[in-house]
């Protein structure tokens, strides 16, 4: 019995570095687009080429989303969307590029997108591998952690009473 549980728990281990693994490979990716979405935003002039490559750079991300398991698509979506809409939707045309300066409203809503896709990513991290005991919940997403736990320390404190 002791075996089986070692070797449960040491499975579970694995799979949670192996997720951390791909979601550390998302976060240096998302940091790279973050950066060439920066320099194309903040160059002198438009270039058909740089648009085509940040284009491409998102599409990348989002084949490495559906890589990992933990992450719920339907959740991540609207995040995605807002880095891909911060990155092409506005000044993201030859006629009507404009270089950007530090701190202008482009450059601040790509920060803000990826540090936002960052957030859920963690998030969901969290709900699939919980910071406390048991730690792992395999097959068992923790939506509603909070209220779970303050159910069962209710439960015991009831039958404390008793």
């Amino acid at each position: 019995m002791g075996w089986a549980a070692t070797h449960f728990f040491s499975e579970a281990r694995e799979r949670r570095k192996e997720v951390r693994a791909a979601l550390d490979k998302i976060l240096v990716s998302l940091e790279e687009l973050r950066k060439k979405a920066f320099a194309f935003h903040e160059s002198a002039a438009f270039s058909e080429h740089e648009a085509q490559e940040l284009q491409t750079a998102i599409y990348r991300l989002n084949r490495l989303f559906a890589r990992v398991p933990i992450l719920d698509p339907v959740e991540v979506a609207p995040f995605v969307k807002a880095l891909r809409q911060s990155i092409t939707l506005l000044n993201f045309s030859k006629s009507t590029f404009v270089a950007q300066v530090a701190g202008s409203e482009v450059l601040e809503n790509i920060s803000d997108a990826c540090s936002n896709l960052e957030d859920e990513f963690d998030r969901q991290y969290a709900m699939h591998y919980p910071h406390g005991f048991p730690y792992i919940l395999p097959g068992f997403v923790v939506r509603n952690r909070d209220e779970i736990l303050s159910r069962w320390n209710a439960a015991k404190a009831t039958l404390r009473g008793r």
